[in-house]
């Protein structure tokens, strides 16, 4: 039976310790933080609060925390044939997907976030992408934190009425 190379001593300690903590393989996208039933959806289409951009639509819904995973944000996403083959389909999930893995360091828990995906987003870039969906997080009131000890939104405040822009940059906006 053949093996392969020897390795060093400091190569096997290293090889253990797994990965380093600035790699993105930390940072897992598991079963827990994925909605699978249609009910789920439903639900979060139904009491969820809606928010567009230019690539997706996101639903976003607080669950209780006695229901089950409530201490997790969880994620559902639909990409409709009409935008696009199976193909640009798959892509359109994997870009929104690997959004949600980089940045659920700062997501809520007890979120429950759906994702309707566009046509234009087969074409687009992980960091357009990124840039229009945190627009979208920003108007559910979800912002990344900004230094390593701020604290992200609790999911008491989604609920919480948003006010808008006051009257004054109205006012400017029109001129």
């Amino acid at each position: 039976m053949r093996t392969g190379p020897k390795q060093n001593e400091s190569q096997k300690q290293s090889d253990s310790a797994g990965p380093a903590p600035e790699s993105p393989h930390r940072f897992k996208f598991g079963p827990r933080h994925r909605i699978l039933r249609r009910a789920d959806f439903q639900l979060t289409y139904g009491e969820g609060r809606r928010a567009h951009g230019r690539f997706v639509a996101v639903f976003c819904r607080r669950r209780a925390r006695d229901e089950p995973g409530g201490e997790f944000w969880r994620l559902g996403i639909t990409a409709t044939r009409k935008s696009g083959n199976a193909v640009r389909r798959n892509r359109q999930r994997r870009l929104v997907r690997e959004y949600f893995r980089l940045n659920q360091h700062w997501l809520p828990g007890g979120c429950d976030f759906v994702v309707n995906t566009r046509s234009g987003l087969s074409t687009a870039s992980l960091a357009e992408l990124a840039k229009d969906l945190d627009r979208v997080m920003q108007r559910f009131g979800f912002r990344p934190p900004a230094g390593p000890n701020a604290e992200s939104k609790t999911p008491a405040e989604i609920e919480a009425p948003s006010e808008g822009p006051d009257k004054g940059q109205k006012a400017r906006k029109a001129q």
